[in-house]
């Protein structure tokens, strides 16, 4: 966890995009010389999505659908062996 510092006399509340738009919930707010929460209102807010390899997610999709391939396996290959009688 990160701590951020005010450099000099001012706030961090009076720069943070948090105290902005009145979606802070530190205790010392506005006057925090020192925050846990602050987010500098002049950057981007940059939120990441996890990227999954195809192979993982290749494999978690044959992990939950197991039961049901092995079923439409089952009627496949019985399908086969009625057609070659």
């Amino acid at each position: 966890m990160t701590l951020h510092r005010a450099q000099g006399q001012e706030p961090l509340c009076l720069t943070c995009s948090y105290h902005e738009d009145d979606s802070c919930t530190f205790p010392k707010r506005p006057d925090a010389m020192d925050c846990t929460l602050y987010h500098d209102r002049t950057k981007p807010l940059v939120t990441t999505t996890p990227g999954y390899s195809t192979s993982f997610q290749i494999k978690t999709w044959l992990r939950r659908y197991r039961f049901g391939l092995l079923i439409a396996g089952l009627l496949f290959v019985s399908l086969v062996v009625t057609l070659l009688r």
